[in-house]
């Protein structure tokens, strides 16, 4: 069990099902003093648990300048008598219970704060929220000075440290305004701040060994399965080899009116883990839906789907591994298209997506948050990222797989990540046989996205 406890900063994590501790304004002098007996008097610990501590933000904010203006402490000697009493008392409960205690660093402060006067120099500001007191570039180098002993703290004393999230914060140690509520918390990133803090316990905690053990899925057609072979060798070769590949052959294809019992399918046994699964006819959809029918992946088994038409880059695996171990909750891919109003407007938009969230994207330049992945270049998906329901596909998405699959993505609530690198594949597609050739492509990626406009209210102009 997940036990959180701390100040309002702690609620960021409450939504996930971690059993939470209401949150009272509470101090980090004050766990030094008194400890958190009074906190956890209903809550047995046992070696299994795990104890996420958020608190600091508060005597940062608010004592810091007393003690140093008014008592006239030395900075240096506050930080230290404050850190190790604070870690002295939770190093006690570790030693009475077993269980695993992480300290989450204090997060940055922010500059303006909807407090018109913060630049203003003057120490003695209160705000009519929250009151600051101290300049904030003192208060953001007492909170650097302060998490860094923290981290040294929690390393001597076999706890763990997990800093604020590193994305949220400028060059300067200050909290970006978008990732705020405008006041003193971090804000609009919950589910990122909890992939970060899963992530960080299988890593540190429970050392998982596991987390690059995957599966690929692609489909074919007729034409293309000359090629199949050199496409499953580039899968084959990849630095981190995968446990199966699915490939993915309808009963009948309705494009082409062809039966699988009519077409030839190359010998693939000399490949170990490559098994061609049977399936009726999902469109290009069929590079990822059939898995959802499989018993033998999990819904968190990691599943990489690519064409039929490239020979892959021998990195493109480990790459997207490992910023999904980092996005625990989101899709992950090579490319994509940052807002989905570029099928409406032509025009690309590189700095904000129709979800609204940050970092924002873009096609393998700047790893963030886009609208709608290209599965051309190769994606991470999960079974849990999906719905039953999502096995029925509508018309005008039957060929559009990367609206449709990065729309199920979003409106079942999870998310798609762009990474920030290109690598370089060979393709060797046929023209004459791409969707591309069939059809005008760009209006029927427009119909699907306005299919998933109507229908989920995702993809909505700004």
């Amino acid at each position: 069990m997940i036990y959180i406890i701390g100040d309002s900063h702690s609620d960021s994590y409450k939504w996930n099902g971690n059993y939470f501790i209401p949150s009272t304004p509470g101090t980090m002098y004050r766990v030094g003093k008194n400890g958190l007996q009074d906190r956890l008097t209903n809550v047995t610990l046992t070696t299994n648990d795990i104890l996420l501590v958020v608190v600091g933000e508060i005597d940062i904010r608010c004592h810091f300048y007393k003690q140093i203006n008014e008592n006239n402490r030395n900075e240096d000697e506050i930080i230290n008598t404050l850190a190790e009493s604070f870690i002295s008392r939770l190093k006690d409960i570790k030693l009475n219970t077993g269980c695993n205690i992480i300290v989450r660093g204090v997060v940055p402060p922010l500059p303006n704060a909807n407090h018109p006067d913060i630049h203003s120099g003057n120490p003695e500001d209160l705000t009519y929220l929250y009151p600051i007191r101290g300049h904030i570039k003192d208060r953001s180098r007492w909170r650097q000075s302060l998490n860094k002993k923290l981290e040294t703290l929690c390393l001597e004393n076999k706890l763990y440290f997990l800093p604020s999230p590193k994305w949220v914060e400028d060059n300067d140690g200050m909290l970006i305004d978008r990732f705020s509520d405008h006041v003193i918390h971090i804000a609009n990133c919950n589910k990122e701040m909890n992939d970060e803090l899963f992530t960080f316990i299988k890593k540190m905690i429970f050392n998982q060994k596991n987390d690059n053990i995957y599966y690929v899925s692609l489909t074919t057609i007729p034409s293309r399965l000359g090629n199949i072979k050199q496409i499953i060798n580039s899968l084959q070769n990849q630095t981190i080899k995968p446990k199966k590949i699915f490939l993915h052959i309808p009963y009948h294809y309705k494009r082409n009116d062809i039966s699988h019992s009519d077409i030839i399918i190359p010998d693939l046994s000399e490949y170990n883990n490559v098994y061609i699964n049977i399936c009726s006819d999902m469109g290009s959809n069929a590079k990822f839906l059939p898995m959802l029918s499989l018993d033998e992946i999990s819904d968190n088994d990691k599943i990489l789907i690519c064409d039929d038409d490239i020979e892959y880059n021998s990195n493109l695996a480990s790459t997207l591994l490992e910023i999904s171990n980092r996005y625990i909750n989101s899709a992950v891919c090579m490319f994509g298209v940052t807002n989905a109003q570029y099928f409406s407007n032509n025009s690309w938009i590189v700095d904000k997506n129709t979800q609204d969230k940050y970092p924002c994207g873009f096609r393998g330049i700047v790893e963030g948050y886009i609208d709608i992945f290209e599965g051309f270049k190769g994606v991470m998906l999960k079974k849990k990222f999906f719905k039953q329901e999502d096995l029925k596909i509508p018309d005008c998405c039957l060929y559009c797989d990367d609206i449709y699959l990065s729309g199920c993505v979003i409106k079942n609530g999870f998310a798609i990540v762009c990474a920030n690198k290109h690598l370089d594949d060979k393709v060797i597609q046929v023209d004459t046989d791409s969707l591309n050739g069939l059809f005008d492509k760009r209006d029927k990626n427009y119909r699907a996205v306005k299919y998933m406009q109507d229908t989920y209210n995702i993809f909505m102009n700004m």
